[in-house]
Protein backbone atom coordinates (compact mmCIF):
# COMPACT_ATOMS: atom_id res chain seq x y z
CA UNK A 1 0.00 0.00 0.00
CA UNK A 2 1.30 3.88 -1.01
CA UNK A 3 2.17 6.27 2.17
CA UNK A 4 0.17 8.42 0.67
CA UNK A 5 -3.10 5.81 1.11
CA UNK A 6 -1.69 5.17 4.47
CA UNK A 7 -1.35 8.69 5.55
CA UNK A 8 -4.93 9.26 4.23
CA UNK A 9 -6.45 6.48 6.09
CA UNK A 10 -4.80 7.53 9.19
CA UNK A 11 -5.40 11.19 9.39
CA UNK A 12 -9.04 10.58 8.19
CA UNK A 13 -9.76 7.97 10.76
CA UNK A 14 -7.73 10.05 13.46
CA UNK A 15 -10.23 13.15 12.11
CA UNK A 16 -13.50 10.47 12.55
CA UNK A 17 -12.30 9.65 16.30
CA UNK A 18 -11.88 13.03 17.43
CA UNK A 19 -15.70 14.41 16.27
CA UNK A 20 -16.93 10.80 17.60
CA UNK A 21 -15.50 11.62 20.66
CA UNK A 22 -16.85 15.41 20.51
CA UNK A 23 -19.85 14.11 19.63
CA UNK A 24 -19.60 12.16 23.29
CA UNK A 25 -18.76 15.36 24.98
CA UNK A 26 -21.54 16.82 23.42
CA UNK A 27 -23.67 14.44 24.76
CA UNK A 28 -22.64 14.66 28.36
CA UNK A 29 -21.76 18.51 29.26
CA UNK A 30 -23.40 20.21 26.07
CA UNK A 31 -26.35 19.24 25.53
CA UNK A 32 -27.64 18.92 29.50
CA UNK A 33 -26.37 22.29 29.54
CA UNK A 34 -28.22 23.86 26.56
CA UNK A 35 -31.59 21.83 27.75
CA UNK A 36 -31.30 23.28 31.23
CA UNK A 37 -30.29 27.06 30.32
CA UNK A 38 -33.31 27.00 27.61
CA UNK A 39 -35.96 25.94 30.01
CA UNK A 40 -34.66 28.34 32.16
CA UNK A 41 -34.36 31.45 30.19
CA UNK A 42 -37.72 31.24 28.02
CA UNK A 43 -41.06 30.64 29.28
CA UNK A 44 -41.91 28.88 26.17
CA UNK A 45 -39.53 25.82 27.10
CA UNK A 46 -40.69 25.86 30.73
CA UNK A 47 -40.67 22.21 31.86
CA UNK A 48 -39.33 21.37 28.47
CA UNK A 49 -35.42 20.26 29.26
CA UNK A 50 -36.02 16.89 28.66
CA UNK A 51 -37.91 17.19 25.59
CA UNK A 52 -35.16 19.63 24.64
CA UNK A 53 -32.23 17.00 25.48
CA UNK A 54 -33.83 14.39 23.32
CA UNK A 55 -34.04 16.22 20.67
CA UNK A 56 -30.88 17.97 20.31
CA UNK A 57 -29.25 14.12 21.41
CA UNK A 58 -31.15 12.66 18.98
CA UNK A 59 -29.23 13.85 15.69
CA UNK A 60 -25.80 14.22 17.30
CA UNK A 61 -26.57 9.99 17.89
CA UNK A 62 -27.34 9.36 14.40
CA UNK A 63 -24.49 11.39 13.39
CA UNK A 64 -22.02 9.65 15.65
CA UNK A 65 -23.39 6.49 13.70
CA UNK A 66 -22.96 7.72 10.41
CA UNK A 67 -19.07 8.71 11.27
CA UNK A 68 -18.75 4.62 12.53
CA UNK A 69 -19.85 3.45 9.84
CA UNK A 70 -17.58 5.40 7.92
CA UNK A 71 -15.05 4.92 9.67
CA UNK A 72 -15.41 0.77 9.70
CA UNK A 73 -16.20 1.32 5.68
CA UNK A 74 -12.71 2.54 5.54
CA UNK A 75 -11.42 0.16 7.56
CA UNK A 76 -12.64 -2.45 4.82
CA UNK A 77 -11.46 -0.12 1.92
CA UNK A 78 -8.09 -0.19 3.55
CA UNK A 79 -8.02 -4.13 3.90
CA UNK A 80 -9.35 -4.19 0.72
CA UNK A 81 -12.66 -5.92 1.43
CA UNK A 82 -14.97 -3.47 0.44
CA UNK A 83 -16.43 -6.12 -2.60
CA UNK A 84 -17.73 -8.34 0.11
CA UNK A 85 -21.45 -9.00 1.36
CA UNK A 86 -20.19 -7.57 4.76
CA UNK A 87 -19.76 -4.13 3.70
CA UNK A 88 -23.20 -4.44 1.66
CA UNK A 89 -24.70 -4.40 4.64
CA UNK A 90 -22.78 -1.84 5.93
CA UNK A 91 -23.38 0.77 3.62
CA UNK A 92 -27.04 0.03 3.98
CA UNK A 93 -26.96 0.96 7.40
CA UNK A 94 -25.35 3.60 6.99
CA UNK A 95 -28.08 4.89 4.04
CA UNK A 96 -30.99 4.14 6.64
CA UNK A 97 -28.61 6.51 9.46
CA UNK A 98 -28.47 9.59 7.30
CA UNK A 99 -32.54 9.01 6.21
CA UNK A 100 -32.66 8.98 10.06
CA UNK A 101 -30.77 11.80 10.64
CA UNK A 102 -32.72 13.75 8.16
CA UNK A 103 -35.97 12.24 10.10
CA UNK A 104 -34.20 13.50 13.68
CA UNK A 105 -33.50 17.43 11.96
CA UNK A 106 -37.47 17.46 10.98
CA UNK A 107 -38.74 16.94 14.14
CA UNK A 108 -36.62 19.21 15.56
CA UNK A 109 -38.03 21.78 13.42
CA UNK A 110 -41.61 20.71 13.55
CA UNK A 111 -41.17 20.81 17.50
CA UNK A 112 -39.98 24.50 16.82
CA UNK A 113 -42.79 25.55 15.04
CA UNK A 114 -45.19 23.86 16.66
CA UNK A 115 -43.61 25.91 19.52
CA UNK A 116 -44.15 28.67 17.68
CA UNK A 117 -39.99 29.38 18.16
CA UNK A 118 -38.57 28.52 15.28
CA UNK A 119 -36.36 31.81 14.17
CA UNK A 120 -36.41 31.82 10.18
CA UNK A 121 -32.40 31.92 10.46
CA UNK A 122 -32.81 28.07 12.59
CA UNK A 123 -35.15 27.55 10.16
CA UNK A 124 -32.94 27.64 6.93
CA UNK A 125 -30.37 26.12 8.64
CA UNK A 126 -32.61 22.89 9.72
CA UNK A 127 -34.12 22.78 6.55
CA UNK A 128 -30.56 23.08 4.68
CA UNK A 129 -29.01 20.36 7.37
CA UNK A 130 -32.21 18.18 6.86
CA UNK A 131 -31.59 18.40 2.83
CA UNK A 132 -28.41 17.45 2.96
CA UNK A 133 -29.22 14.47 5.39
CA UNK A 134 -31.25 13.66 3.00
CA UNK A 135 -29.07 14.38 -0.50
CA UNK A 136 -26.27 11.46 1.82
CA UNK A 137 -28.55 9.14 1.91
CA UNK A 138 -30.00 9.14 -1.59
CA UNK A 139 -26.44 9.28 -2.70
CA UNK A 140 -25.71 6.27 -0.68
CA UNK A 141 -28.75 4.49 -2.03
CA UNK A 142 -26.63 5.49 -5.58
CA UNK A 143 -23.83 3.81 -4.53
CA UNK A 144 -24.87 1.03 -2.67
CA UNK A 145 -26.49 -0.64 -6.02
CA UNK A 146 -22.90 0.46 -7.51
CA UNK A 147 -21.04 -1.82 -4.79
CA UNK A 148 -23.75 -4.47 -5.26
CA UNK A 149 -22.77 -4.89 -8.97
CA UNK A 150 -18.92 -4.37 -8.33
CA UNK A 151 -19.01 -6.94 -5.65
CA UNK A 152 -21.49 -9.51 -7.91
CA UNK A 153 -18.00 -8.91 -10.75
CA UNK A 154 -15.96 -9.78 -7.96
CA UNK A 155 -17.61 -12.55 -6.88
CA UNK A 156 -17.67 -14.16 -10.66
CA UNK A 157 -14.21 -13.44 -11.27
CA UNK A 158 -12.64 -15.44 -8.02
CA UNK A 159 -15.11 -18.20 -9.46
CA UNK A 160 -13.13 -17.83 -12.50
CA UNK A 161 -9.90 -17.62 -11.10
Amino acid sequence: MKTFEKLTHLFGSAILWLLILLGLLAHVLVIPATAYALQNAYSEYANDALTIQILLSLPVLFAQLVLIEILYLLRLIHRNRMFTDQATSWVRALTVTAFLLAGSIGVISAWLFNENTLPPFVGIVLLTSFLLASAIGLVVISLLGLLRRATQAAQELEGVI
